[in-house]
């Protein structure tokens, strides 16, 4: 039941896409307590949901959170994106998530661009602390923090993905200061 329940969650999401005209749903690992474990279970779940979404000429992409309950690692995500081969369902490729865990970058570069549907870029200072705290408050633009950035963007190149970069930053300082000079230093970081 919890599993319809889902596909049901997704095609009110999908209604919505429709209505705004996007196409791309990004769907994180979970961190729900009742969740299964398994790779094939996660690989047959986005192939269903791959076509749900492929119905509607919509594309569903992968990420996995650091704090994820039972996928963690963008190489987990990967295997489920590959094991599910549905053209509709990609990867997202986080760098934080990939730098909090310490994940080796090797793997990235073997990764066909096209089963790559978005890329988010934060660069922290090196903390320790729980994976979630440090996400929430301490991201910031790539080149501000401590993070392997440009190791990161060789190893992406290599797939010759040519997909859009997104920043996704949480951090109190931005939060509390002008916008107009946010977006100025996040264009700059790229």
């Amino acid at each position: 039941r919890a599993r319809e329940r889902a596909f049901d969650r997704a095609e009110h999401k999908f209604d919505l896409m429709e209505e705004l005209g996007t196409d791309l749903l990004m769907a994180c690992s979970t961190v729900h307590p009742d969740s299964l474990p398994g790779l094939s279970r996660a690989a047959d779940d986005y192939y269903e949901l791959g076509e749900r979404a492929a119905r509607r000429h919509l594309r569903v992409a992968y990420e996995a959170l650091a704090w994820g309950r039972h996928i963690h690692d963008y190489r987990d995500s990967w295997e489920v994106v590959r094991r599910a081969a549905h053209p509709n369902v990609g990867l997202v490729l986080d760098t934080f998530h990939i730098f909090s865990r310490q994940t080796e970058l090797g793997t990235i570069g073997r990764i066909p661009g096209d089963r790559i549907f978005l890329v988010q870029t934060a660069d922290a200072p090196r903390l320790s602390m729980d994976h979630l705290s440090w996400s929430r408050h301490y991201r910031c633009f790539p080149g501000q923090g401590e993070l392997q950035m440009d190791k990161f963007m060789a190893m992406l190149d290599e797939t010759r993905y040519d997909g859009p970069l997104s920043h996704e930053i949480f951090n109190d300082v931005f939060r509390m200061g002008h916008s107009d000079q946010t977006a100025r230093d996040g264009l700059r970081s790229y």
